[in-house]
């Protein structure tokens, strides 16, 4: 998975989604990601989502979070990021729509992200979102950019994505083999 994280040609999956059952132990493989993509200097930001959780469970807050992150991991895009809220402030972002914060708070600055510099975001537990119908759009939007996700989430996640987004994307589900075990 790192690997599939790591490579920057043009023809390489920018999605990659891992899936299983509760319990499985992906928020730890994300976890274990993030760190050895931080150790290479890959990693540009991590959002946890948790259903009972108000800062952690809305895609307002995960684009407002990953948007201060990168602003964290690339001077440009900070410059960017600050002319950008100078010109046009986002007063009140939880009202505004997914898209125009997207726009202004990662697309945006990301135009002067350097072309030679991964930029990959973890994101776990996508299903612990109470906005789910709004993630499509930041994952569309994202395929303009440098950015590569990796996803967790359980297997029964309602996200649709276009043709040009399935075209960037690798899946690997986890099997929980403790429930064959328990039958016996």
């Amino acid at each position: 998975m790192i690997q599939l994280l790591g490579d920057t040609s043009y023809d390489a999956k920018r999605i990659v989604w891992l899936r299983g059952e509760a319990g499985t132990g992906k928020s730890v493989i994300a976890g274990c990601v993030a760190k050895e993509l931080k150790k290479t200097n890959i990693l540009a930001g991590s959002f946890f989502c948790q259903h009972d959780n108000k800062k952690r469970d809305n895609v307002a807050a995960m684009i407002q979070n990953l948007s201060y992150q990168l602003a964290h991991a690339d001077e440009c895009f900070k410059d960017a990021l600050g002319r950008s809220l100078q010109d046009t402030p986002l007063k009140g972002r939880k009202k505004r729509n997914t898209k125009e914060l997207v726009d202004h708070l990662i697309l945006s600055p990301m135009g002067k992200w350097p072309s030679n510099k991964p930029c990959v975001i973890v994101i776990d537990a996508l299903d612990e979102l109470t906005d789910m119908d709004k993630v499509s759009t930041i994952f569309e939007s994202f395929q303009s950019t440098p950015i590569k996700l990796f996803l967790t989430s359980r297997h029964d996640v309602p996200i649709t994505f276009d043709v040009k987004t399935l075209s960037h994307l690798e899946t690997f589900n986890i099997k929980d083999e403790r429930t064959q075990h328990e039958r016996y």
